[in-house]
């Protein structure tokens, strides 16, 4: 994953996408480029707040699509992250 630049994600019908922010998403230090489509279940997007050189990202079809930021699993990851970055 360390090299990933590019993904794209379409036609899945997950609600929850368990990420491990703290982890693996943060070694993605190559990616950049983000495409989620037809999503139909997808909520948000948090985890793609931890992506360090995020600078495209593109939302089509997401029809559940509450808010692409969760501030309340902002916060609680950020805790957690926080909590793995002191270990």
């Amino acid at each position: 994953m360390e090299h990933l630049e590019e993904l794209e994600i379409r036609d899945s019908s997950l609600e929850d996408w368990n990420v491990d922010c703290a982890g693996e998403v943060q070694k993605m230090r190559k990616l950049h480029s983000v495409l989620i489509r037809n999503c139909s279940n997808v909520k948000d997007l948090t985890w793609l707040v931890f992506v360090p050189n995020l600078k495209w990202l593109r939302i089509v079809g997401c029809d559940d699509m509450e808010e692409i930021i969760s501030v309340e699993k902002f916060e609680k990851l950020s805790e957690v992250s926080e909590m793995m970055g002191r270990a």
